[in-house]
């Protein structure tokens, strides 16, 4: 997911891509690693992060609370 989010930077593809790498780490138990992901979707592209606010919320709110 890095080389595609890298490939063409963006405000539409760019955070697909890094939201699609978070999901995955939360999926390879690395939650610290997928809340970094999600807060720099919300912090560098606000756009995108408006659009899916309730789940950037959700899945970083379950990274936090999951050991």
């Amino acid at each position: 997911y890095d080389e595609a989010a890298s490939s063409n930077v963006n405000n539409l593809t760019t955070p697909h891509f890094l939201f699609k790498k978070g999901f995955a780490l939360m999926q390879a138990n690395d939650n610290e690693g997928a809340v970094k992901v999600f807060e720099t979707i919300a912090a560098e592209y606000p756009e995108y992060a408006d659009d899916i606010q309730v789940q950037l919320e959700k899945y970083i709110s379950k990274a936090k609370n999951t050991k």
